[in-house]
């Protein structure tokens, strides 16, 4: 089990600064989802805690250990990233594409171990691919090819996972099946955060969320107290109905809300 903190992150892209004094956790049996609009900063956290991008400021640390302390190799064993890429221009078999996730695990030239083979067949199965297992991953649908990605990052087996929108583009069911996917790691003990567009699955399937705009956290918490109509009004500028079924919340965005409007949203 691993835990991840950010503390007073800050972060920059060239000349800009996209995270200004952002505080993250993502805690064994967790599923944390980063929500906020484009441009918020979400996938810019995610490569800071994956140590993907070092912060200009502030502090990430991994178990209470400075993320700069570990190894790389250490950080690619505890820590799975699965990113927006999801590119495959090598006619290799999703089985090959899927045992990528491994390599971590490997020491220097001496190839696979006894526990990979295993790892990658659960992590096909976990991600519904028996039946594409064989099948070249560059003929695959960019949903199917989205799926061989998440696949990879459950097959590393590392006790956090990093994952970024890794719903977009999947047809509903697929959706649901990987949020539950997801949620079901957490469950198990893994440390997940996952930034999600969709509102509903945010509140019916993480258990904390983190809303952004403009780099900055304007508020954290449990989903049914991040997702109310004035922190969707400050952080997405819209007007949201907000319910709940015998299934779970739901959010549905009813319009914009332009600066101009006069609402008092946050600038």
């Amino acid at each position: 089990m691993s835990t991840l903190v950010a503390t007073g992150v800050v972060a920059r892209l060239g000349p800009r600064t996209v995270l200004h004094g952002v505080d993250a956790r993502v805690a064994p049996g967790e599923l944390l989802g980063v929500i906020g609009p484009n441009a918020a900063g979400k996938s810019t956290l995610l490569r800071v805690l994956a140590g993907l991008l070092p912060p200009g400021a502030g502090t990430v640390t991994l178990d209470g250990r400075p993320l700069a302390d570990w190894s790389p190799r250490e950080r690619a064993r505890r820590i799975a990233w699965l990113g927006q890429e999801r590119e495959c221009h090598w006619p290799i078999a999703v089985r090959e594409v899927v045992a990528l996730g491994r390599l971590a695990h490997h020491r220097g030239l001496g190839g696979s171990g006894p526990e990979d083979h295993p790892a990658v067949e659960r992590a096909l199965a976990r991600a519904g691919l028996e039946q594409l297992a064989d099948r070249p991953a560059s003929e695959l649908s960019g949903g199917e090819r989205a799926r061989v990605m998440l696949a990879r990052a459950l097959a590393v087996g590392a006790p956090a996972l990093l994952a970024d929108e890794p719903t977009a583009g999947l047809d509903p069911a697929h959706q649901l099946e990987v949020m539950a996917l997801l949620r079901t790691l957490a469950d198990e003990g893994v440390a997940v955060a996952v930034v999600v567009h969709d509102l509903t699955l945010a509140a019916r399937h993480c258990t904390g969320l983190v809303l952004m705009h403009a780099g900055r956290v304007i508020a954290a918490g449990r989903p049914r107290e991040v997702l109310t109509e004035a922190s969707l009004r400050a952080g997405f500028r819209i007007r949201a109905r907000l319910g709940e079924t015998a299934e779970g919340p739901y959010v549905v965005p009813l319009e914009a809300i332009t600066p101009s409007a006069g609402d008092g949203a946050a600038s």
